[in-house]
């Protein structure tokens, strides 16, 4: 078991709550790995090895189907979520899209679009967006327009 999953222990069985696919097949696989691998480590002899190489062929070969039907069930029951129930829908969704948050400071996001937003940088391709809107609005043409608008509005008027 890696130091990642976090186990309930009962008295007879174990639940993996990080693996929900991890059903009695998987188990009983595993145990026949270990207690073979166990039988190798006291006598190695070829056939003992070969025990080993099935027994860990066979745990693997579960531990995919076992995962593949797990992932039909999860399907199916989104897509029945999808049309019968929205709210299950979505917890379904979110449950799915569990992914690790990235380790980046504010201030080293800032730098770096600073830095690359910069004229000065080797990586700077000016915009076309950027450069119309620095052009509209911090240069002061739109300034311009705006006044030259009120100055035809008033010459309507009069």
């Amino acid at each position: 078991m890696k130091y990642t999953d976090t186990c309930t222990c009962n008295s007879d069985f174990i639940i993996h709550e990080n693996k929900p696919w991890f059903d009695d097949v998987c188990i009983d696989k595993r145990y026949n790995v270990y207690r073979f691998l166990n039988t190798y480590r006291d006598n190695k002899s070829d056939i003992n090895r070969e025990r080993v190489v099935t027994a860990r062929s066979e745990y693997k070969s579960a531990i995919r189907k076992a995962r593949y039907r797990y992932a039909c069930l999860q399907t199916e029951k989104l897509n029945i979520a999808s049309v019968n129930n929205a709210k299950e829908y979505w917890k379904l969704l979110k449950q799915g899209t569990d992914k690790p948050k990235a380790n980046i400071h504010m201030s080293d996001f800032e730098r770096y679009f600073k830095a690359i937003n910069s004229p000065d940088s080797p990586f700077f391709i000016p915009d076309e967006d950027v450069v119309n809107f620095n052009n509209t609005y911090i240069n002061g043409e739109l300034q311009i327009m705006f006044s030259e608008f009120r100055c035809t509005n008033n010459r309507r008027r009069n």
